[in-house]
Order: structure tokens, then C-alpha cells, then sequence
């Protein structure tokens, strides 16, 4: 009789439930500390800076670009630096010659790809190269977002205080 008081429903004891919800903290925790794990093992701050390439954007989008810019990561919202310098090139298509048979790289009159440089203060692992909790990679894919522009593009550049 004195063990149905304790049980709820009839069947589920208080003593499962306290047994179930330490189990899920346990999880959580050894979670948590493998996730943090690259951050933590992070060899210091240093100055990084890395390029963002953009395609196809038009004329006026140059005019969006601020040199001391703060770039904030579209997704997450952290910042992810600042805006040092860059770079225009016209963009351009491949396209097939009927006449000739060969594929013919022409511009897109109007049109430019941009490589965005971006400085940052970095922590720096065997495992990750981290601005804060956002990590960064030579092609990953990237979203920026200033007070004047945002836009996709991948990392195709990243130096460590003056390496490669």
C-alpha cells in the first residue's frame, strides 16, 4: 500500500523521474564540453584577416562597401569583424561559340565579384580558427550583414597576422 504514494499514474515512481532528468543533464553536459572543446583549446587572440567572395553583384553595390565596417554574420547575429579593404573584378560567364563549337569566357557588362577582406581578432587552434564562437574556413560558406549591405559568399582567403 505505502508504495503506490509514491508512484505517479500508478506506475511511474518519483524515483524514475529523478533517476530520467539526471541522466539527460549528464548527457548535456558531456555535450556541452565536447562542442566547447575546440574554443576552449584555442592558443589566444591574434589578428586574423580573411577574404569573402561575393558574385555578381551590380555597379552600385561598391558604393555599399565601407572600409571599418562592422560585419556581423546574417545567421547567428555575432560579429564577425570589420571591413579592411577590397578588392572588384569584372564578373563573367562561360558560354558555348554554335559557330565554333568552343566554350568562350565573356563579362557581364554592369557586373562584379568582390573579395571582401574582413579583420578580426581570432582564436587559434590545431582544430579551428574561431572569432568568438563563429568559426572560420577557407571555403566555407558565409553570410554577411552590415548596416549598408548583406549577401552570401564563401571564404576564399585567411591570414594569420601576416602568414597565409
Amino acid at each position: 500500500m505505502r508504495e503506490k504514494q509514491y508512484r505517479l499514474f500508478g506506475k511511474i515512481g518519483v524515483l524514475d523521474i529523478i533517476i530520467v532528468v539526471l541522466v539527460i543533464l549528464g548527457f548535456y553536459a558531456a555535450f556541452s564540453y565536447a562542442v566547447n572543446l575546440d574554443v576552449s583549446a584555442a592558443g589566444g587572440q591574434r589578428p586574423i584577416e580573411y577574404g569573402v567572395y561575393l558574385t555578381k553583384k551590380d555597379a552600385s553595390f561598391e558604393d555599399k562597401i565601407e572600409i571599418g565596417m562592422n560585419v556581423y554574420d546574417s545567421l547567428k547575429g555575432a560579429k564577425i569583424g570589420t571591413i579592411v579593404a577590397y578588392e572588384k573584378e569584372p564578373y563573367s560567364t562561360i558560354q558555348p561559340n554554335i559557330i565554333t563549337g568552343e566554350m568562350v569566357k565573356s563579362d557581364v557588362e554592369g557586373y562584379y565579384n568582390y573579395i571582401v577582406v574582413i579583420g578580426a581578432s581570432a582564436d587559434i587552434s590545431e582544430a579551428t580558427t574561431a572569432v568568438g564562437n563563429y568559426e572560420v574556413a577557407v571555403g566555407k560558406e558565409m553570410y554577411l550583414r552590415t548596416k549598408t549591405f548583406a549577401s552570401g559568399g564563401y571564404c576564399v582567403t585567411l591570414n594569420y597576422g601576416g602568414e597565409s
